[in-house]
């Protein structure tokens, strides 16, 4: 969605970062490749993938069980544009 809101902005005539800043989320490859490369936040795909497994065989042996919150601390994956400045926003 990012790198498509990058488009948008682009054509809606306005300049990256230097009049709307973006970040992104899941740290897709394509962002390494963006121009300029996008900020991401990044989770740990295969804790929340293991915890993820985990929390639906305890449910399956367990169905009476109330819902669950599995809790995952992301990390920001920090790029930077050409002029020095940390990019930020939606």
């Amino acid at each position: 969605m990012a790198l498509g809101a990058i488009v948008e902005f682009r054509a809606a005539g306005l300049r990256i970062p230097q009049d709307i800043s973006i970040i992104g989320f899941d740290d897709i490859s394509f962002a390494t490749i963006s121009e300029p490369q996008l900020t991401t936040v990044c989770l740990p795909r295969k804790d929340l993938g293991g915890r993820s497994v985990e929390a639906l065989l305890e449910t399956i042996e367990n169905p009476d069980q109330k819902e669950r919150e599995i809790l995952h601390d992301p990390s920001l994956g920090s790029r930077f544009d050409r002029a020095g400045r940390f990019h930020l926003a939606a």
